[in-house]
């Protein structure tokens, strides 16, 4: 810090050094070496109130959206073709009259849940749509003109296939999208619904179609019935052919083989099999028993002793018994005992020379009689296994002749019952409702269209606002220049309407608004303003600042004039300077010609006493200067020696001198001109100037050796607590007159 000297000694600041008052300033400010890299990095609106507010700043553009959203969708009903839609109802039957037992039989007709869905999708084809149009152009409708898929052309001559074919298509594909098919769920009903733009035409439309759909389904089961009855009609053919030739396969075999087989036949063979085995069996036995009988010595019984054996059986024992009789009378010895033993013993011999005899004939017949009986058994078995492998052949032609038979029958029956289901072939299908005629269109509806275009406008509007925020890097509140540019918030100046400061009056504009209006909220945010400067500027004698604005139209000849009203009003002497030689704005303000003298000649020398240059408001204690004559090198007379020595008298003369420089960025005569002031004031118009310009504008002023005292946001519309202040004290009627 360094001090002049002298009677117009001014404490003066380096660039760096930037006192400001605690009671305006935040407490901390982010790191001032913060590149626009940083600020890119942490500008963001992440709170809903800022997006609340973000919305609410750009309420026009959601308004204008939302109407233009509004009127869309209002030409758009009232200039939409109407579409009007008839409904019928078809009922689906499940089975053919007078032929219940047909799907039991052909297995192509399935289930009827199949059959169901077949119909609703034939209701949906193309074959359909075609076969409609065929019945649409025979009918000869007095409306067909109004159609607008072109079926009335098709069939046009003259013109080549493919093209007829595209016509075709495409009348198909139009005919397509005007029907809706759709089961009633639970039912056999299918409700079918056909669209146009007129509703006698949407009702000729489907009676067209739901009669070339009975015409198809019809003919499509006429071929059905026809394919059918000429299979049963083959199959018939087939069948009696070989009925004829299993009868004569088995009246063949019947011939070959001599015999006829009863129902008891084959039983026969089995009974002489079996009669064969028992005799054979009952020879074998007797065989076994006459072995035995030869093996133990045995007598024979009697049913094999003839009357020669009987004989001597008795004699002997005639002789044991006298034997027995004179034992008891004669010694064993005597010659008569002697005798009749001899007797007894030649017996005996002879009794079994007889007997072995007798044994060995019957053993020896026993062995023919076996061997003939086995024999007979054998050749039993033999004809009881051929008989048997004859009865299964007989039986298999037998039941081919059955099952042919059977078979000729049935076919014959079915041949019959298709003939007589001929005639009532395709009635399955009837309509439950007849199409109806439609009273209102379906589309469009005009409320709905114009409730679904106020939703859109309203959500496109906001979407769009808060689009145009989130992309928005303009500065809107104190808070991100302090955030993002350490620099000092002078104060916060908000937007006044043209209604509040009544233009149309005599000397009525916005930059005497603190002159008409002392106690406003605009005016208090200005006397907050150069409170803040006046605790930043410490000086002997008067006080010199330049306000300027990064880029044009931020309203910083505004806030020169109104703070020159501000402090006037505590009965200081204000001098109001017009730096700005490009574009002055000064002497419109004022109401007078930009003539001379004013600064550019005061510098020139066009003009030497300071006194001719400036002049006197109707603002008691506000002087102004116009920029004065035009220059064609504003930065060489700016950049003069004169100009500084100029500066130093109006300091001397006045209490404050405002300078109103040029904006800052392009231009270099707002940084020469804040080398001459004891501060700069930036003015930024909120949500007009990106935060990377305000960048540039600090830098600009640094680098020409200016002191930056701090940035007043202009036309602010964030909803701060000072503005809550002044609507609680009453403040926010600007028609409050000063008391005289």
């Amino acid at each position: 810090m360094e001090k002049e000297s002298g009677p117009g000694a001014v404490t003066r600041y380096d660039a760096s050094s930037v006192p400001v008052d605690a009671r305006v300033l935040r407490p901390q400010y982010l790191n001032p070496d913060d590149s626009l890299n940083d600020y890119q990095s942490r500008f963001d609106k992440d709170t809903f109130l800022e997006y609340f507010y973000a919305v609410l700043n750009r309420k026009w553009i959601v308004a204008g959206f939302f109407v233009l959203a509004v009127a869309a969708a209002g030409l758009y009903s009232y200039l939409a073709t109407p579409f009007y839609r008839s409904t019928a109802t078809i009922e689906v039957e499940k089975m053919y009259p007078g032929a219940a037992n047909m799907n039991d039989l052909f297995s192509f007709f399935g289930q009827f849940d199949l059959y169901y869905q077949t119909q609703i999708e034939f209701l949906k084809s193309r074959r359909l749509a075609e076969s409609f149009l065929k019945v649409w152009d025979k009918s000869g409708s007095s409306d067909k003109s109004t159609q607008k898929d072109g079926s009335q052309e098709i069939g046009k001559t003259g013109e080549s296939n493919l093209e007829e074919e595209k016509r075709i298509a495409a009348a198909t594909d139009s005919i397509l999208s005007r029907i809706t098919i759709a089961p009633v769920k639970g039912t056999q009903l299918i409700q079918v619904d056909m669209g146009a733009e007129t509703p006698v035409l949407a009702k000729q439309m489907l009676e067209k179609y739901l009669e070339a759909f009975s015409e198809e389904n019809r003919r499509k089961r006429m071929e059905v019935g026809h394919k059918v009855r000429e299979w049963l009609q083959k199959e018939l053919t087939e069948t009696e052919k070989q009925l004829k030739e299993s009868e004569n396969n088995l009246l063949e075999f019947s011939k070959t083989h001599g015999v006829v087989f009863l129902d008891k036949g084959p039983n026969q063979s089995l009974s002489f099999l079996q009669k064969a085995g028992e005799t054979f069996h009952r020879s074998k036995d007797a065989r076994q028993n006459i072995e035995a009988l030869r093996s133990e010595k045995d007598p024979l019984p009697p049913q094999m002793s003839n009357e020669y054996l009987q004989n001597l059986r008795t004699q002997l024992a005639s002789l044991k018994s006298e034997y027995t009789g004179l034992k008891a009378i004669y010694s064993p010895d005597y010659f008569k005992m002697n005798l009749l033993r001899n007797k007894i013993h030649s017996l005996e011999e002879a009794i079994n020379q007889v007997e072995q005899s007798t044994l060995d004939s019957a053993l020896e017949s026993a062995k023919k009689r076996e061997a003939v009986s086995n024999e007979a058994y054998e050749k039993s078995k033999e004809e009881a296994m051929n008989m048997s492998a004859l009865a299964v052949q007989y039986e298999i032609l037998r039941k081919m002749v059955d099952a042919n038979s059977q078979l000729y029958v049935m076919l014959l029956q079915k041949s019959k019952q298709a003939e007589l289901d001929n005639g009532v072939m395709g009635h399955n299908i009837l309509i439950a409702n007849p199409p109806s005629l439609p009273l209102s269109p379906v589309y469009p509806v005009k409320s709905k269209i114009i409730l679904l275009g106020a939703v859109i406008g309203l959500i496109g509007g906001i979407g769009l606002a808060i689009f145009l925020e989130a992309f928005d890097r303009s500065v809107h509140s104190p808070k991100e220049i302090e955030r993002h540019l350490n620099i000092p918030i002078l104060g916060e100046v908000p937007r006044v309407a043209q209604k509040d400061y009544g233009e149309d009056e005599p000397q009525a504009s916005l930059e005497f608004l603190a002159h008409r209006f002392p106690t406003s909220p605009f005016t208090d945010s200005i006397r907050i303003v150069q409170n803040s400067v006046s605790s930043s500027v410490l000086t002997d004698t008067g006080v010199s600042m330049c306000v300027s604005s990064a880029l044009p139209l931020e309203g910083k000849t505004v806030i020169s004039v109104v703070m020159a009203t501000v402090i006037a009003s505590e009965l200081k002497r204000v001098l109001v300077i017009d730096g700005d030689m490009r574009r002055p704005r000064i002497h419109e303000v004022f109401k007078c010609k930009n003539e001379s003298p004013g600064l550019a000649d005061l510098i020139t020398g066009k003009c030497v006493d300071l006194r001719e240059a400036v002049r006197r408001s109707h603002v008691p204690g506000v002087f102004y200067m116009t920029s004065g004559s035009r220059s064609d090198n504003p930065v060489a007379l700016l950049k003069s020696e004169r100009m500084q020595n100029i500066i130093e008298e109006c300091k001397r003369e006045f209490d404050f001198v405002i300078l109103d420089a040029p904006p800052i960025i392009g231009l270099v005569d707002a940084s020469i001109i804040s080398g001459y002031s004891d501060g700069l004031i930036l003015v930024t118009k909120s949500g007009h100037t990106p935060m990377d310009v305000l960048v540039q504008a600090k830098e600009s002023v640094f680098r020409g050796r200016g002191r930056l005292l701090g940035i007043v946001v202009n036309m602010s519309e964030h909803k701060s607590l000072g503005s809550r202040y002044h609507y609680y004290y009453g403040y926010n009627r600007y028609h409050q007159k000063r008391s005289a």
